[in-house]
């Protein structure tokens, strides 16, 4: 099933790709979650983000992707391992939707 936005059945106003390179949160325990955020100019708080890291780490996984606030990109990890990860510095492709 194909979902359309409501106030534009053609689908997004404007799509972009920015890529953004997020500095790790620092070692995540075992079995834990970390986030981290990174400033992309002009991103809005209507915005809805998706992204595929280039590489990252064996047993970490994307929890999420979201705006924060204008400009601000958050990213969750978790560690799906049972000792301590530092995913270390991760890019991501990120593509942003902005609706009419």
């Amino acid at each position: 099933m194909v979902l359309k936005h409501k106030g534009s059945p053609s689908g997004p106003a404007a799509m972009e790709k920015v890529v953004a390179t997020l500095p790790a949160p620092g070692a995540i325990a075992a079995a834990s979650v970390g986030v981290s955020q990174v400033a992309v100019p002009g991103l809005r708080t209507t915005d809805v983000v998706t992204g595929s890291p280039r590489t990252i780490p064996g047993g970490i996984g994307v929890g999420y992707m979201r705006v924060v606030s204008a400009d601000l990109l958050e990213v969750q990890y978790i560690n799906q391992t049972i000792g301590a990860v530092d995913p270390g510095i991760v890019v991501y492709d990120v593509a942003i939707l902005r609706f009419a």
